[in-house]
Order: C-alpha cells, then structure tokens, then sequence
C-alpha cells in the first residue's frame, strides 16, 4: 500500500518528469519551500478544526508561467465526516482556506507529519533536475 506521503512525492517527482523531458539542456524551474509554509497552513487548518491534520500536499512548480497557487495542503479531521479543507499558498504571497464538502463520508488516512520528509521542495527540486535525479525519474515512470 502507497503510504501518503510517497503517493505525493512521486506525483511531485512525476510532474518534475514531465517539465523536464519537454524542454532540453538546463532547465529554468522553482517551487516554493513547503516546509517553511506548512506552519501557517497546519495554523489555518487548526482554525477550521481543532485537530485537523495534513493528508496530502502538492508542490506547483513555476517555470516560464506562474500557476494560479504555488503550494496546496489538503486537511483533514477525525471529528469531521463530510468537510475537508484546501489550504494554498497563492501566487500573490496571501493565503487562501477552502472548505471542500462532501456527499459521501471522507476515508480517513494516516496523517503526514514532518518526521515523513526527507527533503523540502527545492532540494528535491534540485536533485531531480540533475543527471542522476532524471534517471531515477525515468526509472519511476517506466514502473508504473
């Protein structure tokens, strides 16, 4: 089973995937650092329920374009069956809270905490972007 945590650094590491085999010779990319960020959005998602917790996060990367968000945390919370909320980090610096309703009851998971990073988002940025990060993304796209 595909713990939160690595479904969310291999869909960070896909989309670096895709960014780099569109483009050829030394690739011009940012991301903003979640782990500096993630105190203000487990803030926020404490506002919203006292005992909320990060169920996934995604890093947008900035290339020639600037995305809409840079980063988003989803959050969840045990003593809420129907709502979750967005929490994002906008293009413009400010941050943005969006409760998301549901119809059907949420499937808990294990929530992420810091003790499951090993790197922050420019470093794994960085790593992925050199010669031996591009092999191992490859690899992962041949894997699955």
């Amino acid at each position: 089973m595909i713990t939160p945590a690595k479904l969310g650094i291999r869909i960070i590491l896909g989309a670096m995937l895709i960014a780099a085999c569109s483009r050829s010779g030394r690739l011009s990319f940012e991301v903003e650092s979640l782990s500096q960020h993630i105190p203000e959005f487990v803030q926020a998602a404490r506002a919203w329920r006292q005992d909320a917790y990060l169920e996934t996060a995604t890093v947008r990367i900035v290339g020639e374009h600037t995305p809409s968000y840079l980063l988003s945390a989803h959050f969840l919370s045990p003593s809420e069956d129907l709502e979750s909320i967005a929490v994002r980090l906008m293009a413009d610096g400010s941050v943005r809270v969006d409760p998301l309703v549901q119809t059907i009851a949420i499937e808990r998971v294990d929530p992420i905490t810091e003790s499951h990073w090993m790197l922050d988002s420019p470093e794994a940025l960085e790593n992925a972007l050199d010669d031996e990060g591009r092999q191992f993304l490859e690899g992962l796209e041949s894997s699955n």
